[in-house]
């Protein structure tokens, strides 16, 4: 609840504050390479798994009106995937230490939001 505060202007800023205190530990704890690698992996994942999510959504509600479009599918979907997973273990290969870092720190996120909604039930 405290994160979620917002200020008058509709910013959540101690959420932001915390984003910043994390991203200062680091760019202070590791290399420039490191922290991009981290990044890097991260996003990658978070990018499949929404592409991703284009099969479920179709496969969930195939007549849906607002069905997201996307051409050549399902080739580019899957071939994105596809480029993608390649990419995340080629990281993984050459800087596997900041990936694990990355992986765990979604883990730890899938962890906290489990028992927040946990608790609301």
């Amino acid at each position: 609840k405290k994160l979620a505060h917002l200020n008058k202007k509709g910013s959540p800023v101690y959420a932001i504050l915390l984003q910043f205190v994390i991203a200062l530990i680091l760019v202070h704890t590791s290399g420039f390479q490191q922290v991009m690698t981290y990044i890097g992996f991260t996003l990658s994942l978070f990018t499949t798994l929404t592409v991703g999510g284009v099969f479920i959504n179709r496969f969930k509600n195939p007549s849906h009106p607002s069905q997201y479009r996307t051409v050549g599918y399902p080739l580019t979907p899957i071939l994105f995937i596809v480029i993608e997973v390649f990419m995340m273990v080629y990281i993984f290969i050459k800087n596997p230490w900041p990936s694990i870092a990355g992986f765990l720190t979604i883990l730890s996120g899938l962890f906290v939001y489990v028992l927040i909604n946990k608790n609301k039930k």
